[in-house]
């Protein structure tokens, strides 16, 4: 780790004007330095220790004992009980309750650590898919104790370059309490870190003239869902609304848990911003143009498994272990502009013989030749592997079947990132009627072909024997 002196911590004021910046701000660069720290905190799956010991000491402070204290122990285990029961609870009588301090300390214990990296995994992926400005200005909107302003001081803290001001929005007393134990103390000792006590607005009725602003970046982590008593299109404006506030080349990052309700709402509500203006830059890709059709889509990201912290691996001894430690990391996720340009996803223009997903109904049993993004890891098994794929256009899931003898390929699919741009050529259309789904069987006669979505590559044409509408019989 790298010791730095010390940040400036203030407060943000409601209506203060932000910096001026000018027109074309410098964009971040990471040196080689910098990228080797963060690619070793990526690989250690671990929270870093200054975080692990301001939650230990935090809860220390709150209970007025030890944090590993037994009766400690067995009440934040009662609270995680209770809180996953209100969290998987679906329709109106849903409730997620931070009110009582028990209740946060099972957050930080069980919820905290997966939020904390995959905060950092997204924000890695916008930082190097770039241009991001030298100085980054965050909105973060329903910000619990802290988990957004952790992460990404942690990343300008590993990276060594840039600078950060984070404002956020919090309306709970108790996850204040805790944000302001923990985040002014983490960023203590980092130059160019500038964090804003959480600003106590009632998310859903958080107005413009309520914020500063502008912000580069608006964060929604694992808010919208918890939201009650909502429709779709209401959690779309309160995004809409907040959107507001987003500079012309800004971007908005939403993130949600990958069970199939809060993901595929997600997706809904993508769809709906989308159709109202917004551009949708990943992790979807529509080499056709257009935007999400907005059907009942399930995908999400998922990677290795972190390690437990020290206070998650202390609630979880004992009987029943299994229900207190949260390791693994999968996550839906959507990033959005104001459409300052066309985004990666929209400059791949397929070739005359790419057929759509789309019209995949009338090809079952011929062979065609598809550009689409990979939605999924592998949900095969040890006889195929399987790829969920999308293009924007697909009204029935599509799935790529790739049998395991194709070990090549198969690696280079596991190895090939969520979101990326590929061409099927020469599969095999075939209806998977259990699932109301199409597979396409990438056989031996079948090439798969990568497009880095900030590439701009065009979809060769691929002639030969296709038929008129792209498709070739067997």
């Amino acid at each position: 780790m790298v010791d730095m002196p010390g940040p400036r911590i203030r407060t943000a004021m409601k209506g203060e004007p932000a910096p001026p910046r000018e027109t074309a701000p410098l964009p971040l660069r990471i040196s080689p330095e910098g990228d080797r720290r963060l690619q070793e905190l990526f690989r250690s799956r671990t929270v870093p220790e200054p975080v692990q010991r301001l939650v230990e000491e935090y809860i220390a402070r709150k209970t007025g004992k030890p944090w590993d204290d037994p009766t400690v122990q067995e009440r934040i285990r009662t609270a995680i009980r209770a809180q996953k029961g209100e969290y998987w609870r679906e329709g109106a009588g849903r409730r997620i309750s931070y009110r009582a301090g028990y209740r946060v300390m099972a957050y930080l214990a069980y919820h905290f650590p997966v939020v904390f990296f995959q905060t950092l995994l997204l924000f890695d992926d916008l930082a190097r898919a770039g241009p991001i400005p030298a100085h980054l200005r965050v909105l973060d909107v329903g910000t619990g104790p802290g988990v957004v302003p952790l992460a990404l001081t942690e990343w300008y803290r590993q990276a060594g370059a840039g600078s950060l001001e984070v404002t956020s929005i919090e309306p709970s007393l108790e996850h204040r309490e805790a944000f302001q134990a923990l985040v002014p103390s983490f960023a203590r000792g980092m130059p160019g870190i500038r964090v804003g006590d959480p600003l106590p607005l009632d998310i859903r009725e958080v107005q413009v003239t309520d914020l500063p602003g502008p912000f580069d970046l608006i964060v929604f982590s694992n808010v919208l869902n918890e939201i009650p008593d909502l429709t779709d299109q209401e959690r779309a404006g309160i995004v809409r609304r907040v959107g507001d506030r987003l500079t012309a080349g800004g971007r908005i990052l939403l993130a949600e848990p990958a069970d199939l309700a809060n993901s595929t709402m997600l997706r809904r509500i993508v769809a709906i911003l989308g159709r109202e203006g917004l551009h949708i830059r990943a992790p979807c890709a529509f080499p056709w143009g257009g935007s999400c059709p907005g059907t009942e889509c399930w995908t999400f990201r998922e990677e290795p498994p972190i390690r437990p912290t020290r206070l998650m691996a202390w609630i979880g001894q004992g009987a029943e272990s299994y229900r207190y430690l949260n390791t693994d990391l999968k996550y839906s996720y959507a990033v959005l502009d104001r459409g300052g340009g066309t985004g990666p996803a929209h400059r791949l223009r397929a070739g005359p013989d790419i057929l759509r997903l789309s019209r995949l109904g009338r090809k079952e049993g011929r062979r065609v030749s598809v550009a689409a993004a990979l939605m999924s890891g592998d949900l095969g098994n040890r006889d195929y592997h399987l790829y969920k794929i999308c293009d924007g256009t697909a009204v029935k899931p599509v799935y790529a079947v790739v049998p395991a003898h194709r070990r090549a390929l198969a690696g280079r699919l596991a190895r090939a990132r969520y979101g990326t741009l590929a061409v099927f050529r020469e599969v095999l259309v075939r209806r998977n009627p259990a699932h109301d789904a199409f597979n396409l069987l990438v056989d031996r006669r079948a090439e798969v072909e990568f497009f880095p979505a900030d590439s701009g590559a065009r979809a060769r044409p691929h002639r030969r024997g296709k038929e008129e509408d792209g498709s070739r019989r067997v």
